[in-house]
C-alpha cells in the first residue's frame, strides 16, 4: 500500500451523537482539547429526490481516475529509480506484469493496463470458476471490489440472489453500498455492476451497519499461488476496505479472500518477509484455466486503526496531503497515536477534518475497568483525567491513551541530560513518544547515537541516527517520526550494537519501587525484550523515564506486575531526579506465551525473531 489518504466527499454527513462512543471522534478545527463524538452516516442524494447526473458522475470519475493513475505513475517511476526505496520491489513486479500483459495482448479495455487492476482476457471465465466454489455458493453476502475484471463476479453475485457489497471506486464518493437483485428495477442488474449503477441503485451503509460478509473478492496485479501473497495496483484501497470491515465486525480471519487474475499474473517472487501488516493475502485464486487454494499462512490484517496509525507514523510525507492550508497544526500534533482516518469533506479541498476511530486501547480500557482486577486501567484513567483536569498536559490532547506529553517535559529532559549515566552513554535508546522528543534532541545534540523505534514497531524495527550523519540543521527534524524515516538507518536483528541507556515513556510510575505503567499496548516491553535477545542490553543497562510529578504514584502493586513489565531505575520530572533502587527483576527477553496471535501478526520483527528461535 503506497498512498495513504482516504478521500471521501459529499455523500457522507457528520451528525453529532452524544451517546455513541463507538463512533468516530472528531477534533473540530484540530482543537484536540475539545473532543466531541460524532456518528458517520452515509446518504445517497439521488435516492432522496435528486436525479443522478450520470454523464457528470462518469466524467468526474474518469477524470479523477486519470489523475490518480498519473500520481501512481510518478510514484512508481520514482520508487523504481531509487535503490534505497523499500517499496521498489513492489513496483518492479507490477511493471513487469503490466508490460507483459500489454505485450502479449492478455489485456482488455480499459487499456493500457498500467496503474490499474488489469482487466484480463478470460475474466468472465475466471468469474465462472469462482461461481463454482463452495464458499461462493454458500455465501449470502459477497464483497467485491469495483474494478473492471471483477465486473462479472458482481453480476453473478446479484444474478444468484446474493447481497453485493461494493465500495465506491477509491472510496472517493462514499463508503460501501449494498445491492440486492430483488430490489433492483427489472433489467438493471448489468447496470448495477458499474460505478454509475452502484451510485444509482445501491443503498449506502455506514460503520454502524450490522452486516456479515461471507466472502471477500479482491482484484490483484500479481499473486503468488504458493503463499497467497498479493500485490494490488499500489493505492491500498482494498486494504483500507478490508480494515474497515474488520473494525465493523463484518469479517474475521475465517472469511475467505478470493482473487481472479490471468494465469500470467501468477508469480513466485513476492518476498513474504517484506510484506506489511496491512497487506491482504488471498486464500483462493481463480484464473481462466484453474482454481488454486493457496493455504496461506500469512496473517490477515486485524483492523483499520492499526493500518492507518502505522502509515501515518511511518510515512508522514503523506501528511502534506491532509494539512489544512489555514491551520497552524505542526507535525508533532499528528504523531499517529490515535489518528485513524483523514477525511476530506469536499472537492476541491479548502479544509480538512481529522476523524479518529476509538482505538482498541480505549475499548480495552473501558471494558477492563468494569473488571475489579483491572487495576492498571484504573490507575491510567486516574492519571489521564487528572492531567487534563489540572492542565498538566500539552498537545496532543486529550492525553487519554497516550504516553502523556506533560508540561515541563523539556525541563525533565535537561535533568536527564545531567545524569552521569546519560553523559557517559554513547548510544541511547529513546521511545518515540512526544514527551521524550527533547531527550532525542539532546541525545543527538550531544553527539551520541540515537536508537529509536518506528512507532508501534509494526512496520519496521529500530533506526539509528547520528548527528554527524545528518544534513546541517536537521537535528530537530530527526527527532520526529518523519525525520527518523528520512534520516535514520534501519537496523535488523543481526546488528551488533551496545545500548548504554534505555529511555522509556510512562503513564504512571512508583518512585519507591520503580514499578511503571505504560499506555497499555506493551510496545516498550517488546522493544526491550528484542534488544535483550540481540545482546544490546542486559540487567545492568539503566532504564530511565521522564514524567510529570503528578504521574508519581504509590499504588502500583508490585506483586501484580507481569514478567514482561519493565521497571525503571531513575525518574526525571520537571522538579526532581529520583533513583528508585528498584528490586523488580527486568525482563529477560520476549515471553512468547504472553503474546496474542493478533500482536504477533501485527509485528513483522516478532515473527522473524520467533522463526529464528524455532529453527
Amino acid at each position: 500500500m503506497d498512498l495513504h489518504a482516504l478521500r471521501l466527499s459529499h455523500p457522507f454527513f457528520i451528525l453529532k451523537n452524544n451517546t455513541n462512543t463507538n463512533a468516530f471522534s472528531l477534533n473540530n478545527g484540530f482543537n484536540c482539547r475539545n473532543r466531541s463524538w460524532f456518528k458517520l452516516e452515509a446518504t445517497n442524494t439521488n435516492r432522496n429526490g435528486a436525479a443522478l447526473d450520470e454523464a457528470s458522475f462518469e466524467a468526474e470519475r474518469l477524470a479523477l481516475d486519470a489523475e490518480a493513475r498519473s500520481a501512481m505513475a510518478q510514484q512508481g517511476e520514482a520508487s523504481i529509480s531509487d535503490s534505497n526505496d523499500p517499496k521498489a520491489w513492489k513496483w518492479i513486479i507490477r511493471k513487469r506484469i503490466w508490460d507483459y500483459m500489454e505485450a502479449h495482448n492478455f489485456a482488455q479495455n480499459p487499456r493500457p493496463v498500467h496503474h490499474r487492476i488489469p482487466n484480463f482476457v478470460g475474466a468472465s471465465s475466471a468469474a465462472d470458476k469462482m461461481r463454482g466454489l463452495d464458499v461462493f455458493q454458500a455465501a449470502k453476502c459477497v464483497k467485491v471490489n469495483p474494478d473492471s475484471p471483477q465486473k462479472q463476479v458482481r453480476f453473478l453475485t446479484l444474478s444468484d440472489g446474493k447481497k453485493l457489497l461494493t465500495p465506491q471506486p477509491r472510496l472517493r464518493t462514499g463508503f460501501f453500498s449494498i445491492l440486492e437483485s430483488d430490489k433492483l428495477p427489472p433489467g438493471t442488474i448489468k447496470e448495477a455492476c458499474t460505478s454509475v449503477g452502484v451510485a444509482k441503485h445501491g443503498r449506502p451503509i455506514g460503520l454502524d451497519e450490522k452486516i456479515k460478509v461471507d466472502l471477500i473478492v479482491i482484484g490483484s496485479v500479481a499473486v503468488d499461488p504458493k503463499t497467497g501473497a498479493r500485490l494490488g495496483k499500489g493505492e491500498g484501497f482494498a486494504e483500507l476496505e478490508y480494515g474497515m470491515l474488520r473494525y465493523m465486525g463484518a469479517i474475521d480471519d475465517s472469511t475467505p479472500v478470493v482473487t481472479s487474475v490471468h494465469d500470467c499474473q501468477l508469480v513466485d517472487d513476492i518476498p513474504v518477509e517484506k510484506l506489511l501488516i496491512h497487506d491482504v493475502p488471498v486464500d483462493i485464486i481463480c484464473t481462466p484455466t484453474q482454481v488454486i487454494f493457496t493455504n496461506t499462512s500469512i496473517p490477515k490484517p486485524q483492523a483499520a486503526e492499526h493500518l492507518i496509525e502505522t502509515l501515518l507514523a511511518k510515512d508522514s510525507s503523506a501528511l502534506k496531503l491532509i494539512w489544512d492550508k489555514d491551520s497552524e497544526l505542526g507535525k508533532d500534533n499528528i504523531y499517529a497515536d490515535d489518528v485513524i482516518f483523514i477525511v476530506f469533506t469536499q472537492q476541491p479541498w479548502p479544509s480538512t477534518l481529522k476523524l479518529a476511530l476509538p482505538t482498541a486501547m480505549a475499548q480495552q480500557g473501558e471494558a477492563s475497568i468494569s473488571d475489579p482486577n483491572a487495576w492498571k486501567w484504573v490507575i491510567r484513567k486516574r492519571i489521564w483525567d487528572s492531567m487534563e483536569a489540572h492542565n498538566f498536559a500539552q498537545n496532543p490532547r486529550p492525553v487519554h491513551h497516550h504516553i502523556p506529553n506533560f508540561v515541563g517535559a523539556s525541563s525533565a529532559a535537561h535533568k536527564m541530560r545531567e545524569l552521569d549515566v546519560f553523559k557517559a552513554a554513547q548510544c541511547v535508546m529513546v521511545t518515540p513518544d512526544t514527551p521524550q522528543k527533547q531527550v532525542r534532541f539532546l541525545t543527538l545534540s550531544d553527539g551520541k547515537k540515537l536508537l529509536t523505534p518506528q512507532p508501534r514497531i509494526a512496520t519496521g524495527f529500530l533506526s539509528i541516527l547520528e548527528s554527524n550523519m545528518l544534513p546541517p540543521g536537521a537535528i530537530e527534524e530527526a527527532c520526529t517520526s518523519v525525520g527518523v524515516d528520512k534520516h535514520g538507518r534501519p537496523i535488523g536483528l543481526d546488528e551488533k550494537i551496545k545500548v548504554d541507556l534505555f529511555v522509556i515513556g510512562s503513564v504512571a510510575v512508583d518512585p519507591k519501587t520503580g514499578a511503571r505503567l505504560g499506555k497499555g499496548e506493551g510496545f516498550a516491553e517488546l522493544e526491550y525484550g528484542i534488544l535483550r535477545y540481540m545482546g544490546a542490553i542486559d540487567d545492568s543497562t539503566t532504564v530511565v523515564t521522564s514524567v510529570h510529578d503528578c504521574q508519581l504514584v504509590d499504588d502500583i502493586p508490585v506483586e501484580k506486575l507481569l514478567i514482561h513489565d519493565v521497571p525503571v531505575d531513575i525518574i526525571c520530572t520537571p522538579t526532581q531526579v529520583i533513583f528508585t533502587k528498584t528490586s523488580i527483576p527486568k525482563p529477560q527477553g520476549i515471553y512468547w506465551y504472553k503474546l496474542s496471535s493478533e500482536k504477533l501478526g501485527q509485528i513483522r520483527i516478532l515473527r522473524e525473531l520467533k522463526k529464528r528461535i524455532e529453527r
